[in-house]
């Protein structure tokens, strides 16, 4: 009977887009969500986080200048 088709037996690398190689045992089933692929998602979960912060300064950098704009047209 197999185990289901969550599990495998795997007997190769296990390659991620980080470059990150897993070895699995080849004698033991194995999930799915191996450590690498929680590499991974915390990986991708880390770019997001990242690039999100970047597009939040860049807008927090267009309000000041707009402020500063405005402050300045005000005093005039």
């Amino acid at each position: 009977m197999s185990p289901g088709p969550a599990f495998y037996h795997l007997d190769y690398d296990l390659m991620t887009d980080t470059s990150t190689v897993c070895k699995l045992d080849v004698s033991s089933s194995v999930s799915l969500k191996s450590e690498c692929d929680n590499h991974a998602e915390n990986e991708r979960s880390h770019i997001i986080m990242r690039n999100f912060a970047r597009v939040l300064w860049s807008v927090l950098k267009q309000y000041n200048s707009q402020l500063k704009v405005m402050l300045f047209t005000i005093n005039r």
